[in-house]
Formats: structure tokens, sequence, C-alpha cells
């Protein structure tokens, strides 16, 4: 099969703006995506797209000077500077020699930008859906859609029994299984797939180059009942792995019609309890499923309690469908594909968000507005990043997750950095408040 390894000029400019382009560069730091949200909305605003940036391969001066200058009504994401913008767009050649190694391997790139970009994502994720997509196999995936089946590294065998016998329901009626790759229930239900002869879309968090050495991988790419895509860059692992593993979780249910949980822990140090509550908690909320059986686990028995649908295993998968609770959905309308509407602005997500929580009357514990206060006002001088984590957890009586989950998000909203220091003669990394 020939596949056309060609970028867009819209997803060229996209990749030097937020790619890493298969390097960790610390002396020049990629956009993050509430930043390339706060650009592509003002290009929106002015009639340009993403690839009107470059001139003659040549940053457009002009055009970034007036983007720049336009106002950022998202106050919690500090802009791109006109000189980090050009700094970046200057970085062809490393471009460049990014395309033709991820070629090699097979591994194609898409933005934003792109008419094969999931609409999935972008429908159910707002504001959050990735600016970039690396992915290899069959392209015709991309749509999405089918079951997404997560659950515990260390499955039981009750457990596992129930998942591959959906997933073999789910082969039969033609439906795509959409999963993480992970040990435990994500192998077992994309290995019992492509057993029974269906279609997988896995939907990794990283090492996508690595992915494609493994053998079976590449008979099932050769064969096309495969995709593999991530949100990361193929040869570069991330600096905060668990981070990376979560935002998987939100593309995993994305990309699926629903979702079944064959077993999980409870609470925020299980990855798959986390992933399905912030699920349900989305106010585009695809049907989420739960497992009981004779002996169910702790976090699927939390997550029924906090509106997932237990699946009746003495059911078709269409009677389960029929059978689930109603959920109210508001779908995002996006005209253009590479900026977010007004309507999906991430200014306008904020305001939805902060009604759909008065509506609840479930306010959280701690505003992460007030948390953010507090943390910058702590590092008017830096200090280590472990430091601050205790520090905050003890002081605002938080648990270290939802310290971790606040400060990793102030990280990408660029609010504040993590840099490489010295202190005491021995390396360590700190956090150092971004200026306004």
């Amino acid at each position: 099969m020939a596949f056309d390894f060609k970028v867009s000029s819209d997803t060229q400019v996209a990749l030097l703006l937020c790619g890493k382009l298969g390097r960790a560069d610390r002396e020049i730091t990629p956009l993050t995506l509430g930043q390339y949200n706060v650009l592509a909305l003002a290009l929106h605003t002015l009639g340009k797209r993403p690839g009107d940036l470059l001139e003659a391969n040549n940053p457009n001066d002009g055009l970034i000077a007036e983007v720049c200058a336009m106002p950022n009504e998202n106050r919690r994401v500090k802009a791109a500077t006109p000189e980090q913008i050009c700094s970046l767009l200057r970085r062809g050649v490393s471009l460049a020699t990014a395309l033709d190694k991820w070629a090699s391997y097979g591994v194609r790139v898409i933005s934003r930008a792109d008419g094969n970009y999931p609409a999935r994502l972008r429908t159910h994720l707002g504001g959050r859906a990735p600016v970039l997509l690396y992915y290899i196999g069959n392209e015709t995936l991309l749509a999405g859609g089918g079951m997404a089946f997560v659950g515990s590294r260390d499955i039981t065998t009750e457990a596992s029994d129930a998942l591959r016998h959906v997933v073999r329901d789910c082969v039969e009626l033609d439906m795509p299984v959409v999963s993480g790759g992970a040990r435990g229930a994500d192998q077992t239900a994309m290995q019992t797939a492509l057993a029974s002869g269906g279609k997988v879309i896995g939907v990794l968090p990283c090492d996508l180059l690595k992915a494609t050495l493994d053998p079976l991988t590449r008979d099932a790419l050769a064969n096309g009942s495969v995709l593999l895509l991530s949100a990361f860059d193929p040869e570069v692992r991330p600096f905060s792995y668990g981070q990376v593993a979560m935002d998987r979780n939100k593309y995993i249910y994305a990309m699926a019609d629903a979702a079944f949980v064959a077993q999980s822990g409870v609470g925020s140090k299980s990855g798959t309890w986390s992933g399905a509550d912030e699920e349900l908690k989305n106010k585009n909320a695809n049907p989420l499923f739960v497992y009981y059986g004779t002996s169910p686990s702790a976090g699927c028995v939390d997550l029924a309690k906090r509106g997932a649908i237990v699946w009746d295993m003495g059911k078709t998968i269409p009677e389960n469908f029929a059978a689930k609770k109603n959920i109210a959905e508001e779908e995002y309308i996006c005209d253009d594909l590479f900026a977010l509407s007004a309507a999906s602005s991430v200014a306008e997500s904020e305001v939805l968000a902060k009604k759909v929580v008065e509506e609840k009357s479930d306010p959280p514990l701690l505003p992460y507005d007030a948390f953010l206060a507090q943390v910058r006002e702590s590092l008017k001088q830096t200090q280590k990043e472990s430091d601050v984590k205790k520090k905050l957890a003890a002081s605002l009586d938080l648990v270290p997750a939802q310290v971790k989950h606040w400060l990793e998000r102030a990280i990408e909203e660029g609010w504040l950095a993590q840099k490489e220091s010295v202190i005491k003669n021995r390396k360590a990394v700190v956090l150092v408040a971004i200026e306004e």
C-alpha cells in the first residue's frame, strides 16, 4: 500500500509551533495547547490560517505581530510572544529531518487543520483536543467509533473472560475496539479483537516508533486491521509520564461511541478510575459501562454510584446500549478545522464549565484559581518541585494527587515552568512562576 507522507502547510506550522520534532530541546520550548488555542483563535478572527504564518519558508513578521497584538481573552494562558513564535518557525531543518525519519517507520502526522483529523476529538474535548496526532496504520479508522475497553493492569480471570466476551461481540457487529495498549485489560482487548478478525484503534501515550517494531503489530498493520495513534512526539518520552497517560485516557474515550470498564481500583491513585471519573464529568460524555460479575471491583462499584451503567452480560450489545441512561449532550460546532470556533473557544468553554458546575451545585473543595494564586505567591523564590508539592498539600489540606494535577495544569497553561537547577551541589527539578 502506498502512503502519502506529505503534510499540509497548516500542519507544518502546527508542528513547528507545538512539536518537539524528535528532540528534547531545553533551549526552545514549543507552545502549550493553551497558547496554541489563543494563537489559533486570533488567526481565525483575522480570517487567516496557521500556514499563513510562514512566507517563502520564513516567518511572516507582519502577520505574527498582528496576531500577537490581538487581545487575549483567556487570562489563564500567557500568550506566545512574536520572538517565541519566530524562533519556533525557524526550525525548518529539524522539521524536515523528523518527517523523513517518521516516514521511514510509516508514521504520519495530522493537525486540527486537516480534514481527516478525528471530529470526535474536537466534539468530545473542545479546547482540550490535541493540536497534533501521529499515527500509523489503517487511516480509515481515524473516524473512530466502536467500544473503548479499559481496566486494571492486573485484571482478574473473571473480568478478563467477560472483557473477551464483549470484545468478540463487538467484532461480530463490525465495531472497532479502542484501547490504550497498556498491560492487562488494554492488551487483552486488543489481542482478542485481532485474533477474532476485528479492527483495533490503539491510542498510545508515547513510543509510537517503538510500537512499530513489534512483530505482531507489524503483521496487524500490514493487513490493515490496526490504527495506532498518539498525541505525543513519536520519539521523545514525556517529562511527566503520568500526566501523558491520563491525557491518553481522554483520547481513548473520545475516539469511541461507548466505554467498558472491566476492572478498576478506586480513587485518584487508580489511572483507570481517574480516567473514567473524568469521562463521567464530561458534559459530552459517552455511555460508560462497568462490569460487576460475581465479585465486582471497588472502582466499578464506585463508578456505578457516580453514573456509570452496569453491563448486563445476559444481554447483547444493542440491548445494553438501548438500556443506557439518557446523557445530555451539547455538541461543539466548528466550521473551521484549525481554530476553535466562538462556540468552542477556550474562554467560552470555561464559562460553560462554570455553568455546569453551578447547575450541579457541586463546586470543588478549593477553586483552581485560588490554588494558582497561592502557588504563584509561594514561588517568589525558586523551590524544588517536590518541596512545593509537600507544602501545598499540607497548607491547603489537599491530597497529593490533586496538587499534582493542578500543578501540571498550571504548567500546561504557562503560569509555571519546570527547570533544572543545582541545589546543595545536586541537580534538582525546580518550579518557577512565569511573569504575567
